[in-house]
């Protein structure tokens, strides 16, 4: 969540659009939703499914 808040923070700094492609991978406490994740790090292709819905506008 702090990363994401950092690139966020330097795309604004330096004119870029940002896109959060993690919208909707984290729950309330800002960690990697279980249903997505083998240890809270690495994700399965559902979580990647997510990410692919969050650019598809973009594409």
């Amino acid at each position: 969540m702090l990363a994401n808040e950092a690139v966020e923070k330097l795309a604004k700094k330096t004119g870029c659009f940002f896109i959060n492609v993690n919208d909707g991978l984290m729950d309330e406490s800002g960690k990697l939703k279980k249903e997505f994740t083998v240890e809270g790090i690495h994700m399965y292709a559902n979580g990647y499914q997510v990410v692919l819905n969050n650019l598809k506008q973009y594409l």
